[in-house]
């Protein structure tokens, strides 16, 4: 488990791109950064709009093709650094040098990107999950520390959203949040599969993914995107627990919901409806 910058990059991170942490910030939500390993994402409602990592001579930059599309083509000072050999799998990789990392990640370009991505079909689900990290954000009770969460032990599999809940004097613990629609079939029994499966697997590797987080959270809260929670450091305890958060289709999501409750009492189950 790993998904924090080692300090050679990080020392690079948080001096290059003050720039484009002031962005995120003056977006309340709209822009959410995520640390990886020695790489890190910026997401636009709940899509991955950039993929950013660490070279010697500065940032290799991927990007979806469709949300880079007519972005950077027409500005001559970024005619010479896609590159070629990496531009598959509907991916385009730009190497920005240092000088040009301002300038390519400009304003007016992120909005651009931001606009494409409005024009790009996408999930109900992942909006979902954008619209539970920003309306939960500058709590100093919770805090999402992390999303789309995988490792080689999870086999693949993605969590979608894990939470830190204050349990008193700095001390958070984990929260594992699973985000449906209560269309999703997978509100039978798999969710509850799913959860209890992800809780098992952090309890087992509870010392990992605690360092990992409280490294996590450190760095994140030296980019000066969030407020709240003040600490500049926290501890997290070895307690996990889950939560089930489930937005509209009531009719079809009650009986799921109801053999949720009944078959995984230790799960936390709410329903959001839309009611007017």
């Amino acid at each position: 488990m790993k998904r924090y910058l080692d300090d050679v990059f990080f020392k690079r991170f948080i001096t290059d791109f003050q720039f484009l942490f002031k962005l995120i910030r003056d977006a309340h939500g709209e822009l959410d950064l995520r640390l990886r390993n020695n790489y890190f994402n910026v997401y636009y409602r709940g899509n991955s709009m950039l993929k950013i990592g660490f070279a010697k001579a500065g940032y290799p930059v991927s990007i979806h093709q469709k949300f880079a599309r007519d972005v950077f083509d027409h500005d001559p000072r970024f005619k010479d650094i896609l590159v070629e050999a990496r531009r598959t799998e509907n991916y385009n990789t730009y190497h920005i040098p240092p000088e040009l990392l301002h300038p390519f990640l400009q304003r007016s370009n992120i909005n651009k990107l931001a606009a494409n991505v409005k024009r790009v079909n996408y999930g109900e689900e992942i909006v979902f999950e954008q619209a539970l990290i920003t309306d939960n954000m500058n709590r100093e009770d919770y805090f999402i520390i992390d999303r789309q969460v995988t490792e080689a032990g999870l086999q693949r599999q993605r969590l979608d959203l894990l939470g830190l809940r204050l349990c008193g004097d700095g001390a958070y613990s984990f929260e594992v949040i699973e985000v449906k629609l209560g269309n999703n079939v997978e509100l039978r029994a798999d969710v509850g599969r799913q959860l209890t499966s992800y809780i098992s697997h952090i309890e087992a590797n509870i010392r990992q993914w605690k360092e990992n987080y409280e490294t996590v959270y450190r760095q994140l809260k030296q980019t000066n995107i969030f407020e709240k929670p003040a600490l500049s450091e926290i501890v997290i305890i070895p307690e996990v627990r889950g939560r089930v958060f489930v937005s509209g289709y009531s009719g079809l999501a009650k009986g799921n919901l109801e053999m949720l409750r009944r078959e995984y009492a230790d799960i936390v189950v709410e329903q959001r409806e839309n009611l007017l």
